[in-house]
């Protein structure tokens, strides 16, 4: 099991703020923290950085929005991948035996739960970004440049990225991927805050190119950064 799919109901309306990923998080940590408590401040270690190995997508389903605020009515999906399947079947022992994910002041009663399972991506792939994907280098001074995909710099920093979550998974695949805009619309730029941080990232269609067993790591980790925050989540365009 590598993805996790949860319908909640909202029932009349759950009011959220836009940015509610950091909500969404602290949900999943909750589930988690008796199976699980040192998830958050440890995680997994890869090649000197540290990662969750979760990622999550967004609430889909009916919403309205307004000013800075979205309200979802009526049944809402949400989905979680992680490459480590205790993870999944930890989450979903819990939210079973908790029947319902509270976000916020919201309590979303949990529906239903199932699995969907894919273990083989044949190359090149092509892809479609579910959550923003995100990817960053430090600059002197601690400041971030968010790079464009475009950039010859992003290129390197994915490979690199990849090579991490790799060595966390204890994975000896080839992280050498690469990821190229589809057909001749640009990437969409989404800026959008986690934890009142302002981030930038992209929307879009993608050919994602690399050793399959990369390729459905990256499929359960998320591509680029902040993978557990809720960025770099992709469905396969079929």
């Amino acid at each position: 099991m590598n993805s996790l799919i949860l319908t909640l109901d909202a029932g009349a309306g759950c009011c959220l703020p836009i940015a509610y990923q950091q909500l969404t998080q602290g949900a999943l940590y909750a589930a988690w923290r008796g199976s699980y408590p040192q998830l958050h401040d440890e995680g997994f270690a890869g090649d000197g950085q540290t990662f969750r190995l979760f990622t999550f997508g967004p609430l889909e389903g009916r919403y309205r929005v307004q000013g800075n605020e979205i309200t979802f009515t009526d049944l809402v999906r949400l989905e979680v991948r992680s490459p480590v399947e205790d993870l999944l079947y930890a989450l979903g022992k819990s939210l079973t035996e908790n029947s319902a994910l509270r976000l916020g002041r919201c309590v979303l009663p949990l529906r239903d739960l199932y699995s969907e399972d894919h273990y083989w991506f044949a190359a090149p792939l092509p892809v479609r970004m579910v959550s923003p994907l995100t990817l960053h280098k430090s600059l002197p001074g601690g400041k971030t440049l968010f790079l464009r995909p475009d950039d010859d710099a992003f290129a390197a920093q994915l490979i690199a990225n990849t090579a991490h979550k790799l060595a966390a998974c204890r994975s000896t695949a080839d992280p050498s991927v690469t990821l190229r805009p589809m057909g001749t619309r640009l990437p969409r730029k989404r800026v959008t805050q986690f934890k009142g941080i302002y981030l930038t990232g992209w929307d879009g269609n993608f050919l994602l190119d690399g050793d399959p067993e990369t390729l459905c790591l990256l499929y359960q980790t998320g591509l680029g950064d902040r993978n557990s925050q809720g960025f770099g989540m992709f469905r396969m365009l079929l």
